[in-house]
């Protein structure tokens, strides 16, 4: 039985710290998954490339299997985003789940990971103190001699996360390297966007959100990432501000951070309920393989606890729960379409296939 090694990732852009993880992946398995975000991502934004572009670059960097981490999980909190990874992890029988970590310290994480088990970190935060501000002073006070950067370091955040949901996946955190982020290649197309003529700038998605806060009479405020004033407050600065960039900018507090901000306008645009976050994918859907991953496919077609969906229009035969979760990930695809400068028809998606290599 081949062993499976996972890597939960964006790659929006791929960049050689993330070819570094997936080389590591390859030793610890015969055959490597990459659980790889859709077409929108954590911080509430759309990727800069389309998830069958970037689908290819995760095969070029070694994955042998590229699936989907469907919209809205995708663009979610670290807490939904990493259960629903590993939910897909642990339904098509991953072995071992690796990951880019600050601290690279599978002790410490694990440690951190079972003190945020406790009922405390599950209880209403109070007031309007930020969620990681408050998960980090209850670490601090709980289990001080943990590094607080443990709780403020993006990737082990993520990690922490990954292992609470990995029962029975050996989880094995990998130590960043030191390399051009793929936050500064981003900044680098924003500003040469010319030369990059299939990359799709969050300028147009900002702004689909601004027009909705501005023609609505009265809204609903419990979308998901709705609480603590934080859509009113999004609500009354659109009013005065001048498009999405704009309005972002001026709602954004130390309290509310761009991505929370970002989160919120994008459930709300998308119509997504805290219910769509906590429950767990019921699909996934195949973006691309090599010959390896073909294999696995296969296999998994037989074995996987989890609905593999390989062509988006072939929907037949889904029980109703699927089909629900599987028209909300491609209506925010259909969106997805409206932000490249070029026209892109609002059902491409639906007629794409997984890229193979």
């Amino acid at each position: 039985m081949s062993k499976i090694s996972a890597v939960i990732c964006e790659l929006n852009p791929a960049h050689d710290g993330h070819k570094y993880i997936f080389g590591c992946a390859r030793k610890h398995g015969d055959v490597v998954v990459a659980i790889m975000s859709g077409n929108f991502v954590q911080r509430g934004e759309n990727a800069i490339y389309d998830k069958y572009r970037r689908a290819e670059s995760a095969i070029n960097i070694g994955a042998d299997l590229v699936l989907e981490l469907p919209f809205p999980w995708s663009a979610s909190s670290a807490e939904y985003f990493a259960g629903a990874a590993v939910s897909i992890a642990k339904n098509i029988g991953v072995d071992n789940l690796v990951f880019g970590s600050e601290c690279g310290d599978i002790d410490l994480l694990k440690k951190a990971s079972e003190i945020l088990k406790e009922k405390v970190f599950n209880e209403v935060i109070p007031g309007n103190q930020r969620a990681a501000e408050y998960r980090q002073n209850l670490l601090e006070e709980l289990c001080p001699e943990l590094p607080a950067s443990l709780l403020s370091s993006a990737n082990d955040i993520l990690g922490i996360e990954y292992i609470k949901n990995s029962e029975h996946i050996q989880c094995i955190p990998i130590k960043r390297i030191s390399c051009e982020s793929a936050t500064s290649i981003r900044n680098l197309i924003n500003n040469d966007i010319n030369n990059y003529p299939y990359a799709v700038l969050s300028s147009k998605l900002f702004d689909l959100e601004f027009n909705k806060f501005r023609m609505e009479n009265h809204f609903d405020f419990n979308t998901a990432e709705s609480n603590g004033g934080i859509l009113e407050r999004l609500y009354k600065i659109s009013g005065a501000a001048v498009n999405g960039t704009d309005m972002f900018e001026k709602a954004r507090t130390k309290q509310y951070t761009n991505a929370r901000l970002r989160r919120c306008a994008l459930f709300y645009l998308t119509e997504v309920m805290l219910s769509d976050l906590k429950s767990k994918p019921l699909f996934t859907q195949v973006l691309g393989f090599n010959t390896r991953g073909r294999k696995l496919l296969a296999d998994l077609r037989k074995s996987s606890g989890i609905s593999l969906l390989t062509k988006a229009s072939a929907t037949e035969g889904f029980e109703e729960g699927i089909l629900k979760q599987i028209k909300l990930s491609q209506y925010a695809d259909s969106i997805y379409t409206l932000l490249s400068d070029e026209y892109i028809e609002r059902d491409s998606f639906l007629k794409k296939s997984p890229v193979i290599l």
